[in-house]
């Protein structure tokens, strides 16, 4: 199987979701990424967009880019981990020329975050 395909077993679902513990690891100005453990020692991707982050082709468009991005960088992110990018607005230009920047900054402020929870203090 391609390492770069996003299988179903990848996705998060809404059972994924509940009774999780989620720690938020940065944000940007469009965007917001959330972290949690799951016990199937793979790497879960989701992305959430509501009504306030624009039309329904508008939050699709945006999830369709932010999948494509994890299909093709999840080697980038650990494993057994459950990953959820939150939209908290709508970017003013949806390619994924512009989102991959903001995409790669949310993966070094979670690299950051992990440097200094195991680092001494």
């Amino acid at each position: 199987m391609s390492t770069f395909s996003f299988r179903r077993e990848e996705r998060i679902t809404r059972k994924d979701t509940r009774g999780k513990n989620w720690k938020q690891l940065g944000e940007t100005e469009h965007f917001r990424l959330l972290e949690s453990e799951n016990d199937q020692g793979l790497t879960k991707f989701g992305v959430f967009a509501g009504k306030k982050s624009g039309s329904a082709v508008e939050r699709n468009r945006i999830k369709r880019i932010a999948r494509e991005f994890f299909r093709l960088n999840k080697q980038l992110l650990p494993k057994g981990k459950n990953i959820i990018v939150r939209v908290k607005r709508r970017p003013e230009k949806i390619r994924m020329s512009e989102l991959r920047e903001e995409f790669l900054s949310l993966l070094r402020m979670r690299d950051l975050d992990e440097k200094d929870a195991h680092s001494p203090h």
